[in-house]
């Protein structure tokens, strides 16, 4: 099983909620109907900051045919996608993930959602969409998988279709605390070690950083005019990218 996959699929088995708001209060252990509404109320928020967004730079509201959210998770952001888009596909390497996704679109009458596993996505060659995005996903990717991740959305994005792509591209965190989550991410067994010492079952989130000028790039090969960019800043600096194709 590829390592990446093994990992989220542990996670997404674990704490799938925690490691999307990484807040205690979201840890399975915690988690009630009112702390799942807290969360999902934030996917929410945020897709109504992404078309609030396009409505000013375009001066209508978007309504894709076929919208795209990779690395959807349980569907945070999925679901108020697809209360604006009349088809939805979420997009995520755990299956684990993918069900809990599919238990929130059924309790929300969603019956406009599709899941794909990454593979899934992958093979799926022929799909076309009007609107990818993607939100806090390519963080938790090694830019190695995550560039050409960003080529595949952009490269199945029709003629004319809109993107949000965030990515981050500097860690501010203290210098200790960034070496300490390098080892954990690039030396296998540190973490588990420490959490079976500890008597704790902890999992750990990488987190990556980008070449922001290799991002424009590819935007640039596959012909999205950058419309407008919004800063992120959660101690990984980053942007929200609202393009254009075409």
């Amino acid at each position: 099983m590829d390592d990446r996959k093994e990992l989220w699929e542990e996670i997404g088995t674990s704490e799938a909620y925690w490691a999307v708001a990484t807040h205690d209060k979201f840890r399975a252990a915690n988690l009630n109907s009112d702390l799942k509404e807290d969360f999902l109320g934030s996917g929410r928020e945020h897709i109504e900051e992404v078309w609030a967004t396009f409505r000013k730079l375009l001066g209508k509201d978007l309504r894709p045919e076929n919208a795209v959210d990779y690395g959807c998770g349980v569907g945070r952001l999925l679901l108020p996608l697809a209360e604006r888009s009349t088809r939805t596909i979420g997009v995520d390497i755990s299956s684990a993930m993918l069900n809990e996704a599919k238990r929130n679109a059924d309790s929300a009458g969603r019956t406009n959602v599709s899941l794909q596993t990454v593979d899934e996505f992958l093979r799926d060659e022929g799909a076309r969409y009007d609107l990818v995005h993607t939100y806090i996903v390519l963080q938790h990717i090694d830019p190695k998988i995550g560039y050409s991740v960003i080529e595949k959305l952009l490269e199945r994005l029709k003629d004319g279709g809109y993107a949000m792509i965030h990515t981050t591209f500097k860690d501010t965190s203290p210098f200790f605390g960034r070496m300490r989550a390098r080892i954990y991410r690039d030396v296998p067994g540190v973490h588990r070690s420490l959490n079976f010492i500890r008597g704790r079952k902890l999992p750990f989130v990488p987190v990556y950083t980008y070449d922001i000028e290799r991002v424009r790039t590819i935007f640039e090969k596959y012909g999205c005019e950058i419309l407008e960019e919004k800063a992120t800043d959660h101690s990984l600096l980053g942007k929200m990218f609202y393009l254009r194709k075409g």
